[in-house]
């Protein structure tokens, strides 16, 4: 199997526009945010949270790692992925509009909102948090374009199973926002019919 080139500007520019799209979402009715068009599907602001919580295990991942990492002698402007994650990467995110590696959240990742109690301004907090994991994210990529990120990997957050590098934990926490992105869009066309 081939594996996945990352490219910095790439993914710096895939997290724009999921800034903008995200934003663009955060501007639609509350009530259409907290809705569910049935019992096993979430809600957008559900989803939302659920990215939010993905986010959080990496950060401090990241953050330590770049620390750790040395100077490369030379920007890096891609970096070829590893086995491993190139495939969880190559099929999470979905494919011709459709998701087709089906994953079961983990509990830790689970949104525990009392959807129908949420005001705007506790939804607006949601949706700030998620445009915070992106700026996040952008930082990240930004700095460890400097650093020789080949050197250090780390336990992803479902273990020791999968072991990411900077640049393979962007992309994986970049691939998986696309996917939920991709669910929002369906969960409003829904809602909305």
């Amino acid at each position: 199997m081939s594996r996945v080139i990352l490219r910095v500007q790439d993914q710096l520019q895939r997290i724009n526009l999921l800034s903008e799209e995200i934003d663009k979402i955060k501007l639609i009715e509350t009530s259409i945010l907290r809705n569910r068009p049935d019992e096993k599907t979430w809600s957008v602001i559900e989803v939302v949270e659920h990215m939010v919580l993905a986010h959080k295990p990496y950060q401090s991942k990241l953050d330590d790692t770049l620390h750790q990492l040395p100077t490369a002698t030379q920007p890096i402007d891609e970096i070829k992925s590893k086995a491993i994650p190139s495939f969880l990467i190559k099929r999470f995110p979905p494919v011709k509009g459709k998701i087709k590696f089906k994953m079961k959240t983990m509990k830790q990742f689970t949104p525990l909102l009392s959807v129908e109690s949420l005001d705007e301004g506790e939804i607006n907090q949601i949706f700030d948090q998620f445009q915070n994991s992106l700026v996040h994210l952008n930082k990240v990529i930004k700095a460890y374009r400097g650093k020789k990120v080949k050197n250090i990997r780390f336990n992803s957050a479902i273990g020791a199973s999968v072991k990411f590098n900077v640049a393979e934990a962007c992309e994986f926490i970049i691939c998986h926002n696309e996917r939920h992105l991709h669910q929002i869009k369906n969960i409003l066309k829904k809602v909305n019919n």
